[in-house]
Parts: C-alpha cells; sequence; structure tokens
C-alpha cells in the first residue's frame, strides 16, 4: 500500500528528557499518550479561513512526559497570523521552513507529568485564499490529520462556522453529524478513513461559460467540420447565450454531446464564439436520468464494453490477481487509487496519453487521462458500462486538485453507468487520490463537462484544441450568482393545407425548431382537432436541443377519418398551442382528384392544344 498524499499533516514531536535511553526504547513501541483533537474553521465574506486545532493530551504513563509538541504544514504558503495558546496564555513556539513545508515545534511550559494528567493548547492561524467561492457556491477542504505511532487518537471533531446569512449546507463527505443554527459538527471522524472532508455550500453552481474555437481548412474543396458545445447532463444543465456564427446545423450523437456543424470555404479559417452559462447540481436530474433509461437498453449499453484505444488490458494484466477480484465499480475505483500515483513532471506541452496498458505497468507516472483509462478499461472487462468526460474543473490548487488534459489545461474523469439507479454516475479517481476526498459516492460542484467520449476515446475533440496559437486561452470558466431566464420557445413547420383520404391512415408532417435557451425534455406533440378538441395523434420526443431541427411524422389512424369534410386541426407541444392547420377529408376520387389535379390539368391542356391543332390543319 503506497503511503497517503496529505496536504496538511500532523506530526508529534516527543521529547523525554528525564529518562534513560533504554526506557525510551520501550517507550516507543506503544502508545505513552491519549490525544483529542477540535478543529474549528470560521468562515466569512472573504476566501480567508480562520482555523483553530485544539489539542488535548493525557498521559498513559507514569514514568514519561511530553514537554514539545510539533506540527507539520505543507502547503505553508497560504499559512498566515500563527499563534499558539498554551490555556489562555501565549505558548512559545519554534518555526522551520523548508520548502513548502513548514514545522511548528511547540514548548509546553506545563506539561503533563503522572498517569492520567491532562494539558491542552491551541494553535490558531488563518489560510488564505481557502475556500473557493464560485457565485452562489463555496467549496471547502478540510484537512484531516493522521497521529504518531505514540500517541492514540481517541477523540476527533471538526467543527465549521459560518455567518448567519451564508448560504445552507449542500454537499457534505462524510454526512454531518450535528447542525446548529450555522454550526456544523462532524464528530465521528476516527472512523472515517478519507484524507479530508468536503463541504460545499449551496446544493447549485452557477458558472458562464466563453469558448473560442478556430476551424482551419488547407484544401482545396469547402469542408464540413463539426465543433463540441457544452453539452448538457446528469448533473449539468446548460444555457445557451450566442454562438456566432450561427452554424448549418446542431445536432446530438449517441452519448448525448452537443455538435455544431459548420462549412468552412476553402483554404480560410473559420473563428467561433460561444457563450452561455452551466448549472451544476449536487443531485441527479431526473429529467435526464429518464430521457438515458429511455435510450441505453441493454443493447445499447453494449457501446460502453467494447475495448477501445486507450481502453485496452492484455490478457496477462487481466489475470493478476489483485485485478480478477475486482468485482463492483467502487472496488475497481479503489484499486485505481491504490495503484497509481500522481506525476506532476509529465504536466508539460509534451504530455502524451498513454493509455490503461502502459499505466499498468508504470503506476507512479499517471496523470488525469490514465486514471480515466484504467478505470474505465477495467470497468468494461468486469462487465460495467462506462465513459469518458473530459471537462473543465474549478480549483485554485493545482497542486491538491490537478488537471492535465490537453488543451487549456483541462481535466479527464470517468462516468459508470449505474443499473441500479438507472443513471450515469460520475466519479473522480484522480482528485481522490490526490485530496483524499471520496469522488465515488457523491460528485462536486466543480467539475463542467464538455464532451463525453463512449466508443471513440479521441472523438468529439474537446473546446480548447481548436486552436492557431498554443497559448491562446480558448476556455474561459467564472463563477456567477445568478444565470438567464429558461425561455421555452419552438416553432413548427407544416403544410399550410392537408388532405386525408377517407377511411385510410393519414400521416401528418411536421418540423420542429427550438429557439429556446436549454435543451427541452420529454416534449408531447399532440394533434387535436379544433371543434370537438378530440386527439388524433400524439408522439413523444426525448429532447430537442437548442437550434436544432427534427423533422417527425404524426400517423393519424383511419378511425379518425372516417367522415368527409373540412376542418382545423390544433398541434400542440405539451401544452402550449403551436399552430392550427387547415385540413380536408375527402373521399377516393375527390383525393386523387385533389392529388393529381395539377397533372390533370396539364394533361387536359395539352389535349386541348393538339384537338385545336388538329382542327386547325
Amino acid at each position: 500500500m503506497k503511503q497517503p498524499k496529505l496536504f496538511f499533516g500532523i506530526i508529534i514531536w516527543l521529547c523525554l528528557w528525564v529518562v534513560p535511553q533504554k526506557v525510551l526504547a520501550q517507550a516507543t513501541s506503544q502508545s505513552i499518550i491519549q490525544t483529542e483533537y477540535l478543529d474549528t474553521y470560521t468562515l466569512d465574506y472573504t476566501q480567508s479561513v480562520a482555523v483553530s486545532r485544539e489539542i488535548t493530551l493525557t498521559n498513559q504513563t507514569a514514568e514519561l512526559y511530553v514537554s514539545e509538541y510539533e506540527l507539520t504544514f505543507t502547503n505553508a504558503n497560504r499559512l498566515a497570523d500563527l499563534v499558539v495558546f498554551e490555556g489562555e496564555n501565549p505558548a512559545a513556539f519554534e518555526k522551520v521552513q523548508e520548502g513548502e513545508v513548514l514545522r511548528v515545534r511547540i514548548k509546553l511550559a506545563k506539561p503533563a507529568i503522572g498517569l492520567g494528567a491532562k494539558i491542552s493548547f491551541r494553535v490558531e492561524y488563518r489560510l488564505i485564499n481557502y475556500l473557493n467561492r464560485s457565485g452562489v457556491s463555496s467549496e471547502l477542504f478540510v484537512p484531516l490529520s493522521s497521529p504518531s505511532g505514540k500517541e492514540n487518537l481517541v477523540g476527533y471533531r471538526v467543527v465549521v462556522k459560518t455567518p448567519a446569512d451564508f448560504p445552507a449546507l449542500g454537499i457534505s463527505k462524510p454526512r454531518v453529524s450535528v447542525v446548529n443554527s450555522q454550526t456544523y459538527e462532524w464528530s465521528d471522524l476516527l472512523n472515517f478513513d478519507k484524507k479530508a472532508l468536503y463541504i460545499s455550500f449551496s446544493k447549485r453552481a452557477y458558472y458562464k461559460v466563453r469558448l473560442n474555437y478556430v476551424l482551419t481548412n488547407r484544401s482545396l474543396y469547402p469542408r464540413q467540420l463539426t465543433v463540441p458545445l457544452v453539452p448538457d447532463g446528469t448533473y449539468q444543465k446548460m444555457y445557451l447565450e450566442e454562438l456566432y456564427p450561427q452554424p448549418d446545423k446542431v445536432s446530438l450523437d449517441a452519448d448525448a454531446n452537443f455538435l455544431a456543424t459548420y462549412t468552412v470555404p476553402a483554404n480560410s479559417v473559420q473563428k467561433i464564439l460561444f457563450s452561455g452559462y452551466v448549472e451544476l447540481f449536487s443531485t441527479p436530474r431526473e429529467s435526464v436520468r429518464r430521457y438515458w433509461l429511455k435510450e441505453l437498453n441493454e443493447e445499447a449499453l453494449a457501446r460502453y464494453l467494447t475495448q477501445e484505444s486507450f481502453w485496452h488490458l492484455e490478457t496477462a494484466t487481466l489475470k493478476d490477481p489483485a485485478v480478477e477480484v475486482l468485482s463492483n465499480s467502487l472496488k475497481i475505483y479503489e484499486y485505481v487509487i491504490d495503484k497509481l500515483d500522481y506525476d506532476t513532471a509529465r504536466i508539460n506541452q509534451d504530455l502524451k496519453r498513454m493509455g490503461a496498458e502502459w499505466i499498468y505497468h508504470n503506476p507512479d507516472q499517471a496523470v488525469c487521462m490514465e486514471y480515466t483509462d484504467l478505470f474505465i478499461a477495467l470497468s468494461r472487462e468486469k462487465g460495467f458500462p462506462s465513459r469518458e468526460v473530459v471537462g473543465y474543473a474549478i480549483t485554485d490548487n493545482q497542486s491538491l486538485l490537478p488537471s492535465s488534459f490537453l488543451g487549456d489545461v483541462l481535466h479527464a474523469w470517468p462516468e459508470h453507468y449505474d443499473r441500479a439507479r438507472q443513471t450515469w454516475m460520475p466519479i473522480d479517481p484522480t482528485w481522490a487520490d490526490t485530496s483524499g476526498i471520496d469522488y465515488y459516492s457523491s460528485f462536486d460542484l466543480s467539475h463542467l463537462s464538455l464532451v463525453y467520449h463512449g466508443k471513440d476515446p479521441n472523438y468529439p475533440l474537446p473546446p480548447g484544441v481548436y486552436k492557431t496559437d498554443p497559448q491562446s486561452q480558448d476556455v474561459l470558466v467564472q463563477g456567477v450568482s445568478a444565470l438567464p431566464k429558461a425561455t421555452n420557445s419552438l416553432s413548427v413547420e407544416t403544410p399550410l393545407k392537408i388532405s386525408f383520404r377517407k377511411n385510410r391512415e393519414g400521416t401528418f408532417p411536421i418540423a420542429l425548431e427550438s429557439q429556446s435557451n436549454h435543451f427541452l425534455y420529454e416534449i408531447k406533440l399532440t394533434l387535436k382537432d379544433s371543434q370537438n378538441q378530440e386527439v388524433l395523434s400524439s408522439q413523444l420526443l426525448s429532447v430537442i436541443a437548442p437550434l436544432s431541427r427534427r423533422e417527425i411524422i404524426l400517423k393519424i389512424p383511419k378511425n379518425k377519418l372516417r367522415q368527409a369534410g373540412t376542418g382545423t386541426y390544433i398541434l400542440f407541444a405539451n401544452k402550449q398551442k403551436l399552430k392550427a392547420i387547415d385540413y380536408t377529408v375527402r373521399n377516393e376520387i375527390g383525393y386523387y382528384f385533389e392529388k393529381y389535379r395539377l397533372a390533370l390539368f396539364g394533361l387536359g391542356f395539352v389535349l386541348l392544344v393538339y384537338f385545336l391543332v388538329k382542327w386547325r390543319f
């Protein structure tokens, strides 16, 4: 098992000044004190956080005592205003800086001497720019300490205090123990096996997104090129603000990527601008879950079980005993975290994706792509549908929560299809490994999806790689406090008038186009007779994307066309009236006369001319 990666650690340093060396050797093989930690994080309206750690030591031996205690901080560049109190009095301490590591050695004026004796002291400091604030949401990472082998940790509590009008707690990993007004307490951390708490205030987060694309066509002929826009997702809702210029068409592929297609003239460059908003949710969106439930039967899920480039493992690898016992997605997630180590040295302009088999043999050289590739390859081999997500990860601490995908420092993570919940579930083994946060049982409000890769690990390429200048920033994401109003606007094209044959099934063609600024799900199209409000036909459209066009055929059963005559049909989308269309139901002769009347008139005209010419000559 590899050593855990902490961005805050605690080390106890024991000075046993009054005992012989042989007694010290005996004592170091067992814990000589009981320790209790109480960490309090106090938030305000800035990104800085006031921290207080109260440490209580109880002596478990009459022969030894603790006169000094050492705390070690990494990422010490965020640490400020550190003070120590023993009781209510300031305590003496020394600071030793070693790169980004700060060692704080506390000298106890009144050490606990004697069996059962107690001493408490308090360390206070501020963490600068530590709270991740993004619009309406705020995220807090609380590192958890590991005791030394010489102390027995018997109590570990974390308390977080917020201002009176601060957003309510949205996500908590693990679940909060006590909520008292604006104070939150986690009191059962002795049995929590992760390295940090994750806390999100707010159940939603809002972001403004701007994407730039440069499409280059060096050929002698026009080419159609396609780029992915920001898609919808299980935990994500997109609002379109602007897409310039307008594309030839937009479409959704089998992974629900939102694609825009442009015709780029020969030997030219086309610049494209997308701007919009994204709303991230802490719980799955029910409308999207139902969409995938309809789309993904077992046959459709099979496309997420195939071996592809980067998602391939050799037979010898699969026979590894540690791999053979992996029986579910959680065990695969834990295996990937335990096996791989993040390698910051690979993050440079020459970064290349290596794939699952390579990282299995080189586990200490992983970046987010390989964490994702190994999880997907193992999941598919074990029969668990999975796919890759490439997106933008919002983080202020790259050493804790790194991004390493090609392009504008994007991030990659996997999704697995949970058959029990019947939805896609995102996970992040990379961030779980580097931060110690649980990214399996729940997610966060910091992962913004840009493309989904189900069948092809390379297509579509994500935004941020369509560029001519490698230094340009083409993915811009900013937290905001409000979203635009959702607009629901559909236009429809139908024949101005339509005729049907009496006692025969009829077809009613519709071309539906969305001017809405977001995805619309479960649109029920209903055709009614305006006179008696009888429903003649209905069809459920599972989804329609902004700017997209869908052509639909409604079928009218013959028992609805028994009477010849005229009238008006009304087309509805859910309860919204779209259009009124005049119709005629004709008998056989009348129907064919109406259908072929132009041809008949033309034939009649030709015959008339023929007879006039013949009669004249």
